[in-house]
């Protein structure tokens, strides 16, 4: 088995990603290639767009027409195994988007909770996010306009604080 470069970058030339597949495919099955007048009917998904920009779309690239020019070089199975290999990429794309953004959104999150100077109701909102952790990580616009609405809150609770007030009432609130 190959290893993968030490060198995180270097990128493998799909045909020495297609052709061990291939063989493994070629040794544990008899394939015979029929329907070879027919073009090849595909109902899957379509390339991303980074492959788009150097590919003709699978629909195309299935045709007859297509295929006898590819015939000469590889085949129908390396066009399908190359189909694979790029589908895997436009995955593999789209799930470090993903966890990208999560990840960005939890920095804007903690970046925002620091701002809240209450260590109490800094915890209570980290508790509620870790409850929602998961199913959707807010926006930074979100949680800003969540964080100013508690900060307003907490200011109008200092200025009651702040006002004088008889000792049951003091003496009440505090054991609140």
């Amino acid at each position: 088995m190959k290893q993968w470069p030490k060198d995180p970058k270097k990128i493998i030339d799909e045909s020495d990603l297609i052709k061990p597949l291939k063989e493994a495919l070629l040794f544990g099955y008899q394939l015979r290639r029929k329907n070879r007048e027919i073009d090849v009917p595909y109902s899957g998904y379509d390339l991303g767009k980074t492959e788009k920009v150097g590919c003709l779309s699978r629909n195309e690239s299935l045709k007859v027409k297509q295929l006898k020019k590819r015939d000469k070089k590889l085949g129908l199975l390396d066009e399908i195994l190359e189909t694979a290999i790029m589908l895997g990429m436009e995955q593999g794309r789209r799930r470090l988007r993903s966890s990208t953004e999560a990840v960005l959104g939890e920095m804007n999150f903690e970046a925002l909770l620091d701002k809240i100077p209450d260590k109490k109701l800094r915890k209570e909102i980290l508790n509620h996010h870790k409850e929602i952790l998961g199913i959707r990580i807010p926006s930074e616009k979100e949680m800003t306009t969540r964080l100013n609405k508690i900060l307003a809150e907490m200011q109008k609770i200092q200025e009651i604080a702040k006002k004088p007030a008889s000792k049951a009432k003091v003496h009440a609130f505090k054991h609140e």
